[in-house]
């Protein structure tokens, strides 16, 4: 109840500012403006699940801003204090990623709506919603990985616009996983958001198997989070990274 309540606190505060507002309604818009411009140029047609896809581009750019969050944080002085908390470092700094995920969720009555509105119909089923759980869950433990460096590190900000398209191009979302090279599916799989992409573009026992592997992997980089977030707490304290000086 601790981490809810804290993260629907951060998501409050999130929306209250431009820029994440920004970031949770145009990127979903950006993504599948892109992708209706390289299929009118290829001369392809669009896919069922283009909203699907730019949903979850917009899920993760939100989440990218998570680790970008705490280098905010540091800035206003507060991530001193928040190290200080009494709750586990899993709660503390899992709900503001979690929060950035969740304001992510905006963008997908957009990407309906430009569905609807590029194509004339919209499909949505059960596996669709699947796959937007899986992705959401996926963005949430990835981002606290990454959250852990970025406590350690004041300058780890200039690697957040890096973050944003590799995790776009190896998921599924631009270009499908049958395209690549045989050898880049099990490298890029060890990011939970392929399989919870591969979800939505899979049918049958096939999609089971991807949900399966994509909350297998993303709970193994929330242990992972969870032993970096100690450590690197730990390591700040020690060296005096918590603040700006």
């Amino acid at each position: 109840m601790n981490g809810l309540r804290i993260t629907l606190f951060h998501a409050r505060q999130l929306l209250r500012t431009p820029f994440f507002l920004q970031q949770a309604l145009v990127a979903p818009c950006i993504f599948v403006a892109l992708r209706v411009l390289g299929s009118l140029g290829a001369d392809t047609p669009l896919t069922a699940s283009l909203w699907l896809e730019g949903s979850i581009a917009g899920i993760w750019a939100t989440t990218t801003t998570a680790v970008g969050i705490i280098s905010y944080q540091r800035f206003q002085g507060t991530l001193e204090h928040m190290a200080l908390s009494t709750l586990r470092p899993g709660v503390v700094f899992g709900s503001l990623c979690a929060a950035a995920a969740t304001i992510g969720l905006l963008g997908i009555p957009l990407a309906l709506g430009l569905q609807l509105a590029v194509t004339g119909h919209v499909h949505v089923d059960l596996r669709d919603l699947v796959s937007l759980a899986a992705s959401f869950l996926a963005c949430m433990s990835s981002a606290l990985v990454l959250a852990a460096f970025f406590l350690v590190s004041r300058s780890a900000t200039v690697l957040e616009p890096l973050l944003l398209t590799p995790i776009w191009l190896l998921s599924g979302i631009v270009v499908p996983l049958s395209s690549f090279p045989w050898w880049i599916v099990p490298v890029a799989a060890i990011h939970p958001l392929v399989g919870a992409v591969a979800v939505g573009h899979s049918t049958g026992s096939v999609a089971l198997v991807w949900l399966l592997e994509s909350v297998g992997m993303s709970a193994l980089w929330a242990t992972a989070a969870w032993v970096l977030l100690i450590t690197a707490l730990r390591r700040a304290r020690r060296d005096g990274t918590l603040a700006l000086a």
